[in-house]
């Protein structure tokens, strides 16, 4: 019933549709967030703090949990979905597996990028995944085993990923540090305030800890 209500309200006025969404069980929408025409369907929590924002023609999915935090953004054409596991035994191996995204306060994605949340997916405070066409894919197959496997993906705080980018499970964005454009990033690739390119990607070059990215106090409307 709660995916129903949540798949019905996407054509109302979005006063309206606040006020039914948080009559749901786990649903928190603050007064200043806002949800454009876009399928949201978490099936456990969907939490958006003061000023979060998700734009027009987003599908997020068979999800367990979004969480937006202040200020944070999502924009337009993004597909976030998971693998769903019910009447299979596909991710026993990962008891502690969670399915979510988590996007910290000042954090965005911007537009037509795909993300796959069968592990968690979380991008820290003034973090982002910008251009066009990234892919973060949370869930891999074990070649040891055969079967399906996950990890978790993170974007430390302060740190770009660049458009055409892929993310695989386990893979960590360190803080403040850029992934160049057409990037693979695999594991923890290195120390914080670098750039890192190529497939996979390497440290090509430190950054200063005052360059003014790192510094932002408020993230860009997109």
């Amino acid at each position: 019933m709660k995916r129903i209500v949540l798949l019905l309200s996407t054509v109302l006025p979005w006063g309206m549709r606040r006020r039914i969404l948080n009559c749901l069980p786990g649903v928190e929408l603050h007064p200043g967030s806002r949800i454009g025409l876009s399928i949201v369907s978490p099936r456990r929590i969907l939490v958006m703090e003061e000023g979060a924002r998700i734009g027009h023609l987003n599908v997020i999915w068979n999800i367990d949990r979004l969480h937006l935090g202040k200020e944070s953004r999502i924009g337009q054409f993004n597909w976030v979905s998971a693998i769903r596991p019910e009447g299979t035994t596909i991710f026993d191996a990962y008891p502690d597996r969670r399915s979510e995204l988590v996007v910290g306060a000042s954090a965005g994605i911007t537009q037509r990028h795909y993300i796959d949340c069968s592990d968690s997916v979380r991008l820290d405070e003034f973090s982002a995944i910008g251009g066009v066409r990234c892919a973060v894919l949370a869930h891999h197959i074990n070649l040891h085993t055969g079967r399906q496997g996950c990890a978790p993906v993170r974007i430390g705080p302060y740190s770009l990923v660049s458009t055409n980018c892929v993310l695989l499970g386990g893979a960590v964005l360190p803080d403040h540090s850029i992934l160049g454009a057409h990037s693979l990033l695999i594991g923890d690739p290195g120390p914080s305030h670098r750039l890192y390119v190529g497939s996979p990607a390497r440290p090509v070059k430190e950054y200063p800890p005052d360059l003014a990215y790192f510094q932002r106090q408020k993230i860009r409307t997109f």
